[in-house]
């Protein structure tokens, strides 16, 4: 998510980077994608936006958000 290269990843990890290619594969595989920016995207607009709408939608009914905190 932080656009670190494979092999930024794979000495973070300690992996080599042919390991961290054969995960993404697979993370792509999984989530029916085939790069990095459409897993992104895929993980931006089915997670993070979908709590955002909601979100505006319980601000505006004077309902508590999620994830922050109660409204008395």
């Amino acid at each position: 998510m932080r656009g670190d290269s494979t092999t930024g990843l794979a000495k973070a990890l300690g992996v080599s980077p042919t390991t961290v290619q054969q995960h993404l594969k697979s993370i792509f595989e999984k989530a029916e994608v085939n790069s990095r920016v459409e897993l992104i995207a895929k993980v931006y607009f089915d997670c993070y936006d979908l709590r955002a709408r909601d979100n505006r939608t319980r601000i505006q009914e004077e309902q508590s958000i999620r994830g922050g905190p109660k409204i008395a």
